[in-house]
């Protein structure tokens, strides 16, 4: 559950050429966020980095994959 509310509005001068100025409004919010207890999703825990030779292997296949547009 998330909700927003209003928060502080700081109104300032914007300068444009020729010696003329602008108002601008600054509008801040504030966002709050209800967290709630249980099991973690399924992708939350990072996998065991691939070995080196994985590596290899996964970088040799996509370049191996690869193809040359409008070619023979």
């Amino acid at each position: 559950e998330s909700f927003a509310t209003k928060g502080k509005v700081v109104h300032g001068i914007r300068r444009h050429a020729k010696g003329r100025i602008g108002r601008i409004t600054y509008r801040y919010v504030h966002y709050f966020v209800r967290l709630e207890e249980g099991k973690p999703p399924k992708n939350y825990y990072l996998t065991d980095p691939k070995s080196k030779d994985e590596l290899l292997d996964d970088y040799l296949q996509k370049m191996r994959a690869r193809k040359i547009g409008n070619s023979i």
